[in-house]
């Protein structure tokens, strides 16, 4: 029975029942119970990985790269949505295996814009209120860079093929590379971000894949600090706010790349524009 139609146990109209069929990039939300037998109210739903409210849940979400195609419920209940839900590009974790259970599902959760639900690692909204820009601060920090840019990397080996520009582009200008691929592996934490600002000047957002709408979270992770991301992917505008970002692919060559950076990052004026 559709939620809207049910009751509670008070006798008010119940809420949608959302079971998470899979575990998600391989674990579980901190609140869920890791042994599959937790329910909990969820702003206007109730979340659940238990897999005996299967009978009784609106949606039935299975995470694209957690999914086993010989582990799918032996039945759908009547009225009951299957959602295929993913954040990552289709070359990340092998969804070609996946394309026989298509037609099971009835929504797609994902980052494309043509998705039934939408769902990014963030949203760009324009602020009623624009907060105060200190210019005096970006010149502090600005001048207190010492490096040029820096490329956080956990995959060595791309379907994009990012891994061979960043080899010709430290060719033509200096690169430090961390993480899995590179020496220290201080990439993804608040304080590793606050070492990226204050030493370096761009932070190269690399996507794994080039795919329509895909964007890698380290773009909105360095939106919160003062280092400018170098992107190479999907078409930003819709996604991230004009003019925050370089884009690679707009640029001839690594070559062409490295003489703008180096151009930038020695002008106040030209990099300032790009937090303005």
């Amino acid at each position: 029975m559709p939620f809207f139609r049910r009751k509670d146990k008070l006798g008010r109209p119940d809420k949608p029942r959302i079971l998470l069929w899979t575990t998600i990039f391989g674990g579980w939300y901190s609140y869920l119970d890791p042994r599959g037998t937790a329910e909990l109210p969820f702003g206007r739903c109730y979340i659940s990985n238990d897999r005996r409210t299967l009978a009784i849940s609106d949606a039935v979400v299975f995470y694209a790269c957690d999914m086993n195609g010989s582990d799918l419920p032996a039945r759908r209940a009547p009225g009951q949505k299957w959602v295929f839900w993913t954040m990552e590009a289709p070359t990340g974790c092998h969804m070609y295996r996946l394309v026989p259970f298509k037609s099971s599902m009835n929504w797609t959760m994902t980052y494309r814009r043509d998705s039934d639900i939408v769902t990014t690692y963030a949203e760009v909204e324009r602020k009623k209120k624009v907060t105060p820009f200190s210019v005096a601060r970006l010149k502090t920090v600005w001048k207190g860079k010492t490096r040029l840019a820096i490329w956080p990397v956990s995959h060595c080996n791309t379907s994009a093929k990012r891994e061979d520009f960043v080899r010709e582009l430290r060719r033509h200008m200096p690169v430090d590379v961390i993480g899995k691929c590179g020496r220290s592996s201080c990439t993804r934490s608040p304080s590793c971000y606050q070492q990226f600002e204050r030493k370096y000047f761009f932070h190269l957002s690399f996507e794994n894949s080039i795919c329509k709408d895909y964007v890698t979270e380290k773009l909105y992770a360095t939106q919160l600090y003062d280092i400018v991301p170098v992107t190479f992917g999907a078409k930003k505008k819709r996604l991230a706010p004009p003019g925050s970002y370089i884009d690679a692919l707009k640029f001839s060559s690594p070559k062409d790349l490295a003489g703008y950076l180096k151009k930038v990052a020695r002008n106040f004026k030209l990099y300032r524009r790009y937090f303005t």
